[in-house]
């Protein structure tokens, strides 16, 4: 989500929420002259209202006071949230789309390139397998008012499974009040959980990432306890200087990409995109990198003291890859595993 273009700091919370509702053949939902919908009090139970926010306690509980449906129908595609991320979403997740949107930009105004690919993929998750979708207006208490700045979707599919998704403008905390910080291990974890469902070996097997930090002088645990500098003398792991390190990585991005816009069949174009452009393995693949590179060199922008690499440029072909950073008091390893 985007940040506070003042601050920096989270402007937004969001939530999803898991429930139960009938199935859409025993029970129909429609807008119209023949509206069909589901009263404040059923929405609540389908919704397992009144949970939103839940870190936030009975302050972060909602209201339904009202509800619109969109009637939509989604078939079962694991690949469109990937679709809509690239910016061709198909009419259930372009519905969601507009709604994110609009929710969002009326906060932190038009949104750049990057947070536009992580709403279409958010928005084609969500209504994956949807049969309708519902918008739901809030209050902060029973029988209060509607609150005009919070979104909350509500997606029920063919079995009658429903998940919701709350967004709102995050809390405002006082300047002496300690911001809550996404830490490395979870930023790590979620940019590389993100990745991994743009890439895809085939229907089982994801390609994963696995980030580890080390002091220098640790054993890496390389074949026969070698040192970095063995490993390359071997063969088995290479150093590359810059410029080396900046080819290597553009050539993995575009094979991403491509692999990424196979898995979609996105064949329409048969030009190359731009890069980073609308593909959202670009934009996780480069938040990633310097993720790590910050970690270990201590600050944004800096480049690593030593680079080496074994499988690079990657070209997810099922032998996996590692490339390893030095700085001055860490080490950090990505490992990527591509096997089938």
């Amino acid at each position: 989500m985007p940040a506070d273009p003042a601050t920096g700091a989270p402007a937004w919370r969001c939530a999803l929420v898991f429930g139960e509702a009938p199935a859409p053949y025993e029970e129909e939902w429609q807008q119209g002259p023949q509206a069909c919908l589901p009263t404040t009090t059923e929405v609540t139970a389908y919704g397992n209202f009144p949970e939103a926010f839940a870190n936030a306690g009975p302050a972060g509980h909602r209201y339904p006071v009202s509800v619109e449906h969109f009637d939509i129908e989604d078939e079962a595609d694991m690949c469109g949230a990937l679709r809509a991320a690239a910016g061709n979403p198909d009419p259930c997740a372009e519905q969601a789309i507009a709604l994110l949107t609009g929710a969002l930009e009326s906060v932190t105004g038009v949104l750049d390139r990057r947070v536009r690919c992580l709403v279409g993929y958010l928005a084609g998750a969500l209504t994956a397998e949807g049969m309708d979708l519902l918008r739901i207006a809030v209050a902060a208490e029973p029988g209060g008012l509607p609150l005009n700045n919070e979104l909350h979707l509500l997606v029920r599919d063919f079995d009658g499974r429903t998940r919701r998704l709350a967004l709102a403008p995050a809390v405002s905390l006082p300047a002496t009040s300690p911001r809550p910080a996404t830490t490395l291990t979870s930023r790590i974890a979620l940019t590389t959980a993100l990745l991994s469902e743009c890439l895809w070996m085939n229907n089982n097997n994801q390609v994963t990432f696995h980030v580890s930090f080390k002091s220098p002088g640790v054993d890496l645990e390389f074949e026969d306890g070698e040192t970095p500098e063995e490993a390359d003398a071997y063969g088995r792991l290479r150093r590359l200087d810059d410029a080396s390190f900046a080819a290597v990585l553009a050539e993995s991005e575009r094979n991403a990409v491509d692999m990424a816009r196979g898995l979609a069949g996105d064949y329409e174009d048969e030009a190359s995109p731009e890069i980073p452009g609308d593909q959202l393995v670009s934009w996780l693949g480069r938040e990633l990198l310097d993720t790590v590179t910050t970690a270990v060199t201590g600050a944004p922008g800096k480049t690593p003291t030593l680079v080496y690499c074994a499988g690079f440029p990657l070209e997810f072909a099922g032998d996996g890859a590692c490339l390893l950073m030095v700085g001055p008091e860490r080490i950090g390893v990505i490992e990527i595993d591509d096997s089938y």
